[in-house]
């Protein structure tokens, strides 16, 4: 399997929109750097935070987030550059738990950035690659300098914080990997998988559909599938989501509907439809035409031998 389509696996059923999910963390960390500048200063005023250094990445970060709305903010883009952007804020955060000597302001600072980064980081040698760096800088920090026992707590805290994202992160990683084995099996089966959202949105064709039907799966999302004149009929009609949420009537849950190929030929296709615990609606389809031709053939020997 791709790793185009295991992203796409992953994006859309777990994390539900990637690019929402970044957004949403450069936004954070936009509003919580402007919100500093004012809460340090009236809270805190003996940590030391070097101010042209959180206004540089702010305003990185607020670029980033704005230039995500243009074209030329393409996935690859996105994803190289929103983790170099999270290694900057990462590598800031340490900075600041370190010369203030993990001041429990800085170490939240820098538990919550670790706890963002793993929406952006997708392999776990990385996450402990970063954990270990993290540690030994920190260790390193209280080499021959007087420390408080506030500042070993914090310390603390922050390890607790990495070895719990660990083991999420580790959990996340176990069903990202399930639900890509999963759609393998549906390629390799060839079986067509597709699932629409609340709004009657399709947010996910399994790539199998390309060699059932020689559509690409990209196009048919959002509304290309009922866009498109000959699926359009081929499943659960966008009215009947969109109406009745959350409900599947019994004569949806099964049925066979007949759909063209993007060369003009006509596939039957069986479908077993259900409802997710979110709302989604989920269509596992097979592809019966054979057996339809078949059954077909075998009515009208039957009808010829009566005669």
């Amino acid at each position: 399997m791709s790793e185009s389509s295991k992203r796409n696996v992953i994006t859309q059923l777990v994390l539900g929109q990637s690019l929402r999910s970044i957004r949403l963390l450069a936004g954070v960390v936009v509003v919580t750097y402007v919100s500093l500048f004012w809460v340090l200063s009236q809270f805190a005023p003996e940590i030391v935070d070097p101010l042209w250094i959180r206004a540089a990445i702010t305003a990185m970060v607020g670029i980033f987030f704005i230039s995500t709305y243009f074209s030329y903010g393409s996935p690859r883009y996105i994803a190289y550059v929103s983790l170099s952007l999270y290694f900057l804020v990462l590598g800031h955060s340490l900075y600041l738990a370190l010369i203030n000597q993990f001041h429990p302001t800085t170490a939240t600072l820098l538990i919550l950035t670790i706890g963002g980064g793993t929406v952006l980081i997708n392999h776990m040698a990385l996450y402990i690659i970063q954990s270990v760096a993290i540690i030994l800088f920190s260790l390193a920090l209280f080499q021959g300098k007087p420390y408080t026992n506030a500042d070993i707590i914090s310390f603390t805290n922050v390890v607790i914080a990495i070895g719990v994202f660990g083991i999420v992160f580790l959990m996340r990683i176990k069903l990202t990997e399930k639900l890509s084995f999963s759609d393998s099996l549906f390629s390799k089966l060839n079986v067509l998988t597709i699932i629409a959202n609340k709004s009657g949105e399709v947010i996910f064709v399994s790539p199998s559909i390309n060699s059932m039907l020689g559509y690409n799966a990209s196009k048919l999302l959002k509304t290309g599938w009922w866009q498109n004149e000959n699926l359009t009929d081929g499943w659960i009609r966008q009215e009947d989501i969109r109406n009745y949420p959350n409900i599947l009537p019994e004569e949806l849950r099964e049925n066979e509907r007949s759909v063209e190929t993007a060369e003009g030929k006509t596939v039957w296709l069986k479908w077993t439809n259900s409802i997710l615990p979110n709302g989604n609606y989920v269509g596992v389809a097979a592809d019966v035409t054979d057996y339809k031709n078949i059954r077909a053939e075998l009515e009208i020997y039957k009808f010829k031998e009566s005669q």
